[in-house]
């Protein structure tokens, strides 16, 4: 019903806050030269081949 729509909403908003403030706090450890906008754009596709 409606109260699942709703949870499930907030929990996607949530999820996706988490991510993105993780993933910059990644790209700022991983490239500390600032390539931080460009590693957004891909999400983490960019981040496992960096080793």
């Amino acid at each position: 019903g409606l109260e699942v729509a709703i949870r499930n909403k907030i929990e996607h908003e949530v999820t996706q806050k988490a991510s993105t403030s993780l993933h910059k706090r990644l790209s700022v450890l991983k490239t500390p030269q600032g390539k931080a906008g460009a590693a957004g754009n891909t999400k983490t596709t960019n981040a496992a081949p960096s080793k």
